[in-house]
């Protein structure tokens, strides 16, 4: 599912299409004439009004490389980040792949399931918490 969103909206097309469209809003001589606050109030009922459409956000930090010799004295990265939303972060050292959830919430329900599915796969998990 979330790799056939990916596939429909970053495309090229699409994310030049919205560029576009932010750069026609810019460049509009109303905008440029408005005063700061008043662009400022707009901006912000903007983003309440996608915020509605965001249940969570995914950040891949990718492969993380470190030099030789610290190699063998590191297991693993971890990378997390608080926000108003279910944060779900990425990344990859040597071999391990290491998940991190973040959430505002103290339900679990999404990271259980999330897990879970993963352990259903086949694959080994290994799961830590400050729950």
């Amino acid at each position: 599912i979330l790799s056939e969103g990916f596939k429909d909206e970053l495309t090229e097309s699409r994310l030049a299409g919205k560029l576009d469209r932010f750069m026609r809003l810019s460049q509009n001589p109303l905008v440029r004439i408005m005063p700061l606050p008043l662009k400022n109030l707009f901006l912000k009922i903007g983003a309440r009004h996608a915020d509605r459409r965001i249940s969570a956000v995914i950040s891949n930090i990718g492969r993380v490389e470190m030099p030789r010799e610290f190699e063998d004295s590191i297991r693993q990265f971890s990378a997390c980040v608080g926000g108003r939303y279910i944060k779900l972060t990425l990344g990859t050292y040597r071999d391990r792949l290491v998940v991190s959830f973040t959430s505002p919430f103290r339900e679990t329900n999404v990271q259980r399931r999330f897990f879970r599915l993963l352990s259903d796969m086949g694959i080994d998990i290994e799961i830590s918490s400050n729950l």
